[in-house]
């Protein structure tokens, strides 16, 4: 769509300077069912001159530092689940429509039960989401009455029981694939990323809740530093690799030759 092309096009010529069917450009990529749309787009309207679209869980793996095991991706929007064996295949993957956006609308309904007026502002629920909420270890032993004071501009508002029941849903179906994708290899270690991964006690919560669904104590969960950007680390990890050159990406000629029949 056009608004899809103007979003790439910000990208590619606003924000990073590239003139696209000049330069070589790696795209971390996270939803494998979109490739073929992904690379229609930038070799077709932008003229792309070589492509290279690298799963971002192998990339998270590779930052990692992570041999094998289950990544799990928080992104905006959506989660991914994928089981890495052999630090470059995915042998197993889910999702679910569920992420940092969720968070943050949840948290501004839960506010809005209080202050009304906040859905008719310019209220930064997303900062705030990312400053004040946290993930609950006991929700039955955490006081309703917990306060925390916010300065929003020249106001002041008051986060109560908001603060980790927005988070709550998270909690309600990601373990649940997490728990799914340990049957394919069910000692393997979980690495975890995205900015919603930087919640205070986020990975604490997700264990206990794996744990209660009977994934075995000795799996770990592992949250690197740049957890927010680690997609693209490794990214840049593999790109400097002796065998990345030519194995994995494909020139604007190629795809013109592949796709010459195609209407």
């Amino acid at each position: 769509s056009s608004g899809i092309n103007a979003e790439y096009g910000e990208v590619l010529w606003t924000r990073l300077h590239i003139d696209p069917p000049k330069e070589e450009v790696i795209v971390v990529w996270g939803n494998p069912e979109q490739k073929d749309r992904l690379e229609n787009l930038l070799f077709t309207v932008f003229n792309v001159k070589y492509l290279t679209i690298l799963p971002s869980a192998l990339c998270v793996a590779q930052a990692a530092g992570l041999n094998s095991g289950v990544v799990v991706q928080f992104g905006h929007g959506i989660t991914f689940i994928d089981v890495v064996t052999g630090g470059n295949t995915i042998v197993h993957s889910s999702s679910v429509a569920m992420g940092a956006q969720d968070v943050t609308q949840n948290l501004l309904s839960l506010l809005t039960q209080r202050y009304p007026d906040l859905s008719d502002t310019n209220f930064p629920t997303r900062k705030i989401m990312e400053r004040d909420c946290f993930a609950s270890l006991q929700l039955d032993l955490l006081p309703t009455s917990t306060e925390y004071s916010t300065p929003i501009h020249s106001s002041t508002i008051t986060l109560k029981r908001e603060r980790y029941l927005a988070v709550e849903p998270i909690f309600q179906k990601v373990p649940g694939l997490i728990a799914e994708a340990l049957k394919v290899c069910p000692e393997m270690d979980i690495v975890i990323c995205g900015g919603l991964s930087n919640l205070h006690n986020f990975n604490y919560r997700l264990l206990n809740e794996l744990y209660r669904l009977n994934v075995p104590k000795t799996v770990r969960i592992f949250c690197p530093p740049n957890r927010e950007y680690i997609a693209w680390l490794g990214a840049s990890v593999i790109y400097f690799q002796d065998d990345f050159e030519g194995e994995q990406g494909l020139s604007l000629n190629d795809y013109q030759a592949n796709h010459s029949g195609s209407s």
